[in-house]
């Protein structure tokens, strides 16, 4: 597939079309319905995404830097092993961010991905598979991990204030530098996840999850 940089394919109907390799940076999708779409190794950095309908397109090894998905439904979308994440920020700069705002991600598959730099508030995560992912400076708030596959994952410098984490599978995540207020991990695995550098975590609640195996702050006493 040639370029397609700059270009604007909004409310075009491209479903299952084969855009595999190609480059499409800084181009549009609003309500470009992509649903199964073969989007693999492809550029697209600082592509606009919002509101398109991306349910089970493949991204696999694609890079997405500053890429904007608010609002985009992707369901069991494939982005394993592909750069979601944004930039730190240059000199006297700000950040670039990533943004998921509100997209729906429901069962949609992440493993090996970049999620630094990103806005992941209020997005639904339901049986995402986020195994073995270092997710840092990541704002999360709101958004809904139920029954996600996290094994392993390493949060840092995160916001994730009334994040649902119900029945998801944390075995052995570390969450550093984060705030966890008012999340909810009710009937969730963590069996030896590490919550000792979650800077903050009044109001989260904890019913039915194992957190005797869990580690937490000698001060912190997990409610159900």
């Amino acid at each position: 597939m040639g370029s397609g940089a700059n270009c604007d394919y909004s409310n075009v109907k491209l479903a299952g079309v084969n855009l595999r390799g190609g480059d499409f940076s800084h181009a549009t999708f609003h309500h470009c319905d992509l649903s199964n779409a073969d989007l693999r190794e492809g550029l697209f950095a600082h592509a606009d995404f919002r509101n398109a309908k991306l349910d089970g397109a493949r991204f696999t090894h694609s890079a997405l830097v500053g890429a904007q998905f608010d609002g985009a439904s992707a369901v069991r979308a494939d982005f394993s092993f592909s750069d979601l994440g944004g930039q730190p920020p240059a000199s006297l700069g700000t950040a670039t961010i990533s943004s998921f705002v509100r997209a729906d991600l429901t069962g949609a598959n992440l493993r090996g991905a970049r999620l630094n730099y990103v806005d992941l508030s209020h997005a639904k995560l339901v049986a995402t598979l986020l195994q073995d992912l270092k997710v840092e400076f990541a704002d999360l708030r709101g958004a809904d991990f139920s029954a996600a596959d996290m094994q392993r994952i390493q949060m840092r410098d995160f916001d994730a204030e009334g994040a649902r984490f119900d029945g998801a599978n944390l075995h052995g995540a570390i969450f550093q530098h984060g705030n966890l207020r008012d999340a909810t991990f009710l009937d969730a695995d963590i069996g030896g996840a590490d919550f000792n550098d979650a800077v903050v975590l009044e109001g989260s609640m904890w019913e039915g999850a194992l957190v005797h195996t869990a580690h937490f702050p000698r001060s912190f006493r997990p409610a159900g």
